[in-house]
């Protein structure tokens, strides 16, 4: 991985947009060294505050706390920091991170908004439309508690040289850089997983599918046993229903009728005495009625007589009206039959002849209407006008029917029932048996009722097994769908069991990888840690054996004879020697291809040790080393014990005509 340039916008003294180039168009280990000239206030350890604040974020009071003043009171409040890196596979990372207030006139660190930006080969990942997860990608590239030895002041590394370690988080850096942490992350997980594998596969185990399958048998058992007795009441059903055939062939052999016999004789008896009652009552009715119309039945002749005189004179007006009639028109029909000539000789009588003719036929005529129809009486007794008689005869014919009428109807309903009566009679006489065939045929009947009455309990028993079984059946799919799934869960319980047992042995296998890992790092970092110590060190001889426990990676250095010695004995600068040896030892047994980034690394040296420094320690440190010094750190003679591994120099310049910091090409003295 190298830092291929850094962006500061309105960050500290970068009160405008600003990149610092730090790559190499042609990356070389023997030119590793990229050097940042400035003097103090210039910006140098911006740059690693703007770098970590990058690569991990930042909360807003520490970023307002480093918005350019001057801008800020101009109402400027946004900040913008970015990274180009080149990952070890040549993947172009840029990382960018804007911090901008809601409104440009607050104070107020929480009104800033942080926005980020992550692209991969110019793709963006994070941002608008990208899904990544940050957290993860930078832990993949430089985990935060690795950067700590990478990314460093001088003048604060000498901490690394105190023996107290609050919390273990010294412990747990170290370790994330010789990747032993990720191991016991790998470990932890994996004891997390076999317990969340063991809470899923408690749930089912042999005992439940045994339960199950005891529950199956159960079932299938009372289900069987419904079906067995269902079918012996099949059988009862099918016997009873023969016996039932077999009585009832007798009985129509032997009485010519089926079962219904004894019901049609009921019901015929019943009809007998229903019809005998009712004749009863209608002589009854009868002789009630007769007593009733009995005086008009002796009038009933003198009533007859009477209507039919009544008849007689009323012809008797209508022929003497018709004679008086014919009587007025005599003499004018004979005129006309005379006139204009007799029909006889077709001449014109005279008078004599015609009144001689007339004359005759009219005593003719009067002869033959005065003749009187016979049947008609002599004289007209009652005398009775033509209303007069119609009310008469009107009230002869009410009397008449009351009398006969009520009785006649009682006759023909007495007629009607004595018929039917006689019929239900002879189906009586029909349906009698001797006294021997009464008591086969009430046996026979008794029969059939009894069994009648077994089959109706017969079948209302097969509905209640029905139903029964119905239950059962649901029952046994019931129990063989927990079955299924106490099996299915078996199943997977025991493929659960084998990977909590491969997870198990991989977690042991990881947790003995770590514990040797630890050791074979410890032991390699204390013998990389002495190298570098005896070649920076003014005192190397003195130290005989770096130590370094594997379990709290506490550093022991031990003398000449054997002693150990304090590191609170140590000189500043001699702490600072210790505090970079082990940086670097970290460095090389980490194997991690990580630019390192220096502030001020010669501040508190003598001479010697930046001499040891300059030469033995910024050419090896790593792949890309960056330098933050001043002029009186790296001077001219510096500058050229270093210079054949410089790959790139800048210079930061604070310009108080601009107030602010600009980037130059090149070296204090050199462009």
């Amino acid at each position: 991985m190298r830092i291929d340039k850094l962006v500061l916008d309105n960050f500290k003294s970068f009160a405008t947009r600003t990149e610092i180039d730090l790559g190499d168009p042609e990356p070389n280990d023997s030119r590793n060294v990229i050097l940042i000239g400035g003097m103090n206030g210039s910006g140098k350890t911006s740059v690693i505050e703007a770098i970590n604040a990058c690569l991990y974020g930042a909360d807003a009071d520490f970023v307002f706390a480093r918005i350019n003043r001057r801008n800020l009171k101009q109402g400027r409040g946004d900040v913008e920091l970015g990274l180009d890196i080149t990952l070890d596979n040549n993947a172009k990372l840029t990382i960018r991170r804007r911090w901008s207030p809601s409104d440009p006139r607050s104070r107020d660190p929480r009104d800033l908004n942080q926005e980020l930006r992550i692209a991969i080969d110019g793709k963006l990942v994070i941002g608008p439309g990208g899904d990544a997860d940050w957290s993860e990608l930078v832990d993949l590239i430089i985990p935060k508690g690795v950067s700590q030895f990478f990314f460093f002041d001088g003048e604060k590394i000498q901490e690394l040289a105190a023996d107290l370690d609050p919390g273990g988080r010294l412990r747990e850096s170290m370790e994330s850089v010789l990747g032993i942490q990720l191991y016991r992350t790998l470990a932890t997980d994996l004891e997390s997983l076999v317990s969340r594998m063991r809470r899923a596969g408690a749930r089912t185990g042999t005992a439940q599918v045994l339960e199950a399958q005891a529950q199956v048998q159960r079932a299938t058992e009372d289900a069987e046993g419904l079906r067995s007795e269902r079918k012996e009441i099949e059988e009862d059903v099918a016997s009873l229903a023969q016996q039932k055939e077999a009585r009832e062939a007798e009985l129509r052999r032997s009485f010519g009728a089926g079962t219904d016999i004894l019901s049609q004789r009921d019901d015929l008896v019943k009809q007998r005495s229903q019809l005998d009652a009712e004749l009863t009552a209608i002589n009854e009715t009868v002789s009630e009625g007769a007593k009733r119309a009995l005086p008009f039945v002796g009038l009933q002749g003198q009533l007859v007589a009477l209507r039919e005189q009544m008849h007689g004179e009323r012809s008797l007006s209508e022929w003497q009206a018709a004679v008086r009639a014919g009587s007025e028109r005599v003499q004018a029909i004979a005129e006309r039959i005379l006139n204009p000539t007799t029909p006889c000789c077709d001449r014109v009588p005279d008078s004599a002849m015609k009144d001689a003719f007339a004359k005759r036929l009219a005593n003719a005529l009067e002869e033959e209407i005065a003749r009187k129809p016979e049947g008609l009486p002599d004289v007209a007794l009652l005398g009775l006008s033509g209303d007069q008689q119609a009310s008469l005869e009107a009230q002869i014919e009410e009397l008449l029917t009351k009398a006969t009428g009520e009785v006649r109807l009682l006759l023909e309903r007495r007629s009607k029932t004595l018929t039917a009566l006689r019929a239900a009679e002879l189906q009586l006489q029909r349906l009698a048996v001797s006294e021997a065939g009464e008591r086969q045929l009430n046996s026979l009947l008794q029969d059939i009722t009894n069994i009648n009455q077994n089959l109706g309990r017969k079948r209302e028993q097969l509905r209640e097994i029905e139903l029964r079984l119905e239950e059962a059946d649901r029952a046994l799919r019931d129990a063989q769908k927990r079955l299924r799934t106490a099996e299915e869960e078996l199943v997977v319980a025991r493929d659960t069991q084998q990977r909590i047992d491969l997870a198990e042995r991989t977690r042991k296998a990881v947790l003995e990888f770590v514990d040797t890992m630890r050791h074979s790092r410890a032991a390699t970092l204390q013998e990389k840690c002495l190298e570098m110590y005896r070649r920076l060190s003014s005192r190397g001889e003195t130290i005989r054996e770096i130590k370094i426990d594997p379990d709290t990676y506490y550093v022991t250095l031990i003398g000449t004879r054997g002693e150990e010695i304090p590191k609170s004995e140590l000189a500043a600068g001699e702490k600072e020697i210790y505090a970079i040896s082990l940086l670097w030892a970290l460095a090389q047994t980490a194997q991690r291809k990580l630019p390192i980034v220096i502030d001020t690394p010669l501040a508190r040296l003598d001479s010697l040790h930046r001499d040891n420094i300059v030469q033995k320690y910024l050419p090896t440190a790593g792949h890309q080393v960056i330098v933050l010094s001043t002029d009186t750190e790296v001077d001219t003679e510096y500058y050229q014990m270093l210079e054949p591994s410089i790959a790139k120099a800048v210079h930061l310049v604070f310009d108080k005509t601009l107030d602010r910091t600009v980037v130059n090409t090149g070296y204090f003295w050199k462009d």
